[in-house]
């Protein structure tokens, strides 16, 4: 326990981080990931079942409050995530039933895995191409 003890960080060890500018640049390009993957939200909802125009921002928003509580919250092990709980949530059973929110989630995750494995391996084989070559 004392050696626990002298491990701890006390108020002195840590620095003061001061911003001369607020990071405006890191926020654009959040806001545009966001309005990326909820586009691709919104037209897998739209495959699955059909969306008025007027209900667009409202999906958009409700993607967007979904995904940033699923980054706060830590998710439930081995259940449906909070990310997905929110969405159902959040819409309402008038415009869009849970069966069509679920498939809508699932067939979103599904993509979004597919992307990110496919950009994974193409950023793969150019640096192991880029390297061969040099």
């Amino acid at each position: 326990m004392h050696w626990l003890s002298s491990k701890k960080i006390t108020d002195r060890d840590l620095k003061r981080v001061d911003f001369e500018r607020y990071p405006l640049v890191p926020l654009l390009g959040e806001i545009g990931f966001l309005l990326l993957r909820g586009t691709g939200f919104v037209l897998t909802l739209m495959a699955i079942a059909p969306v008025l125009p007027q209900q667009i921002p409202q999906l958009i928003s409700v993607f967007s409050c979904a995904w940033l509580l699923g980054l706060i919250v830590p998710g439930a092990p081995g259940g449906m995530g909070i990310f997905e709980a929110t969405i159902i949530a959040f819409l309402d059973n008038s415009q869009f039933s849970p069966a069509i929110i679920l498939t809508t989630l699932a067939c979103f995750r599904v993509e979004s895995i597919l992307a990110e494995a496919i950009a994974a391996m193409v950023a793969w084989l150019i640096f192991n191409l880029s390297f061969k070559d040099a």
